[in-house]
């Protein structure tokens, strides 16, 4: 077993073991403290039942992708205490993942605010008769 440690912001993070098969749209690994993490992703997908290609498929602006995301509104009361003077590291013994895809996070550590967005608009056009 491979043990790998990552000292950030005074904590240490050790990971024993890792296997992670695919990562892919704007998907974030990140092993250590961190402040912030904001992965986006906007995605068209045009499926067709006849593979006919105009080269302007992207031209079109779905609501989707433009209207305004609002947040959700916390309303508990959340008190919070945090002592890190003697602080133990974050020890994960392993992690396997087949795959992560589209604004996803794996964080090993601490952070301030992760924030992911995803918009995806699916398009499926089939011959009628």
């Amino acid at each position: 077993m491979t043990t790998a440690s990552w000292k950030t912001g005074g904590r240490t993070s050790v990971v024993g073991w890792m296997k992670l098969h695919s990562m892919q749209f704007s998907s974030h690994l990140h092993i250590g403290d961190s402040k912030v993490i904001t992965p986006q992703a906007e995605v068209l997908a045009v499926q067709r039942q006849l593979p006919r290609y105009w080269g302007y498929e992207g031209d079109v602006t779905y609501p989707v992708f433009v209207r305004r995301m609002e947040l959700p509104t916390i309303t508990e009361d959340v008190d919070v205490s945090i002592d890190n003077r003697r602080a133990s590291p974050i020890q994960v013994r392993s992690v396997r993942i087949l795959g992560m895809s589209v604004s996803a996070v794996l964080h090993i550590g601490s952070t301030g605010l992760i924030q992911a967005e995803n918009r995806t608009k699916n398009v499926r056009q089939f011959i009628t008769e």
